[in-house]
């Protein structure tokens, strides 16, 4: 027989888990986003890799941790309780009698029950999987910006496409982000740089940001 979410709400270290859950992780992605806004806000702008900003697989591994957890959660409740009824939701009444909601010898009550659940379930593991595709297509889609405005290499000659965003850098780098001075306080910067200079500011400490080149 499953487990009632009434049971479950009604226990105080099960409400105490569930802020221990939820907080630090939504906390930490708050704080994560505040502290590096401005890298964010620069790469919705004009683009870039997002995966060379550092902060973001904080974020990545938050939300891996979510999910993780919830799916190994609702495991251990079907191994252990058959699954979890969440009888807390309010129950709409039929304005006619249903068949299938009085109970009968051949079960078709505890039938239309399993239904019920397995819809819920269904429910939710849809709405991860949109939330999961959603995350994943703005982390593609932006990411592939990069190859229509950053310079070639090949026989020293860069290349563009009509999508190049121009930096107002000319053939220089153009580098805004965020690191860490040797005091330990956070210091934002954006500039153009040469190709030695953008080396030197991606070797800054704990660095994160976006350096691109587009005339």
């Amino acid at each position: 027989m499953s487990i009632k979410k009434s049971f479950l709400e009604s226990k105080w270290y099960y409400r105490v888990g569930k802020v221990f859950f939820w907080a630090p992780p939504l906390l930490l992605i708050a704080f994560v986003l505040l502290t590096d806004w401005q890298t964010y806000y620069d790469f919705f702008q004009t683009g870039g890799n997002i995966f060379d900003i550092t902060s973001f697989y904080v974020i990545l591994a938050v939300i891996s941790y979510l999910i993780i957890v919830s799916i190994f959660w609702q495991v251990f409740l079907y191994v252990v309780f058959g699954g979890l009824e969440n009888d807390t939701k309010p129950k709409v009444v039929p304005a006619a009698p249903v068949a299938q909601s009085v109970p009968t010898a051949d079960g078709s009550a505890a039938v239309v029950n399993y239904l019920k659940q397995a819809e819920q379930k269904r429910s939710e593991a849809v709405t991860w999987i949109i939330l999961i595709i959603i995350f994943i297509w703005i982390a593609v889609y932006y990411s592939g910006t990069p190859s229509s405005y950053t310079t070639g290499t090949t026989g020293g000659t860069g290349s563009k496409t009509s999508t190049c965003i121009s930096t107002g850098c000319g053939s220089n780098w153009q580098c805004s982000g965020t690191y860490y001075s040797s005091s330990g306080s956070q210091k934002s910067l954006s500039g153009c740089y040469t190709d030695a200079n953008k080396t030197s500011v991606t070797s800054l400490n704990s660095w994160s940001g976006i350096c691109r080149k587009c005339p």
